[in-house]
């Protein structure tokens, strides 16, 4: 077959040089890829790895797909020829640390592409000496749900803000509270739940690999009432209202009492 100006040549008379730029052979069929784990993962770094499943009759170009979490996807260019059974991988660069990442794998012949290979993800490590210490709650607090909790963390290293999540079911699953600027603390409105395996979690967005969880369930709970005496509204009567009232002994709002003690 000679290109249409009819010159022909070496090249264009023997177009099956490159066979997935000539006209689909009639015994080719659809190939197929599978995308495999990827390996070597570092902060930056990673190898993608794909397989070809079925090549249709003939040799198959690849490439892969990835993206980070909540991104869109990158298309890398189509490289190398790889038959059925053989595996192929591509080296990735400049990913960010600590994030999640998906990818899938592609073939084509002279046929057609394939349809992407399943996906795949990984995590990135983190860079060394940013981290995330949650202070509170960390364990068997008790919270009156439709109080206002204070959530404080630590965290070392570079972290211009912060996810904050809950469970109620011992992270099972997680609902989020907000993501807010590195201030090292939030005051939390405390849902209406009833559950004994709560739990908060503080993490660096995009890097899920960055967090820090209760390190034990606590009880988020709703009052059956209101009771007198409760001054400080924690559900209970006890020493902690007694310190509270003792505090403000004396104390009114009488501005013609002279014996008022101001507020």
């Amino acid at each position: 077959m000679k290109n249409a100006d009819g010159l022909g040549g070496a090249v264009s008379d023997n177009v099956d040089y490159c066979p997935w730029v000539t006209w689909p052979k009639p015994w080719i069929a659809y190939p197929q890829a599978i995308t495999e784990p990827a390996t070597d993962v570092g902060t930056t770094t990673v190898r993608l790895w794909g397989v070809v499943e079925d090549d249709g009759g003939e040799a198959c170009q690849y490439r892969f797909r990835y993206k980070k979490e909540g991104d869109r996807y990158y298309h890398l260019y189509w490289w190398g020829s790889v038959t059925t059974g053989q595996s192929f991988n591509w080296n990735l660069s400049d990913l960010s640390p600590g994030c999640r990442y998906y990818f899938s794998a592609q073939v084509r012949n002279t046929a057609s592409a394939s349809l992407w290979g399943n996906e795949e993800s990984f995590i990135t490590l983190p860079e060394a000496g940013i981290a995330v210490l949650l202070l509170a709650p960390n364990g068997s607090e008790e919270i009156v749900a439709g109080s206002t909790y204070e959530i404080i963390w630590e965290t070392t290293g570079t972290m211009e803000s912060v996810l904050i999540e809950y469970s109620t079911n011992n992270g099972t699953g997680w609902t989020t509270i907000d993501t807010i600027g590195n201030t090292g603390s939030y005051e939390w409105e405390v849902p209406n739940a009833n559950s004994q395996e709560c739990l908060v979690r503080v993490s660096c967005p995009g890097r899920p690999s960055v967090n820090d969880t209760s390190d034990d369930v606590f009880t988020i709970f709703q009052c059956s009432g209101i009771i007198p005496g409760d001054s400080n509204g924690d559900c209970y009567v006890n020493f902690l209202d007694f310190a509270a009232t003792a505090e403000c002994w004396l104390n009114c709002g009488n501005p013609f009492d002279p014996d008022c003690q101001p507020l």
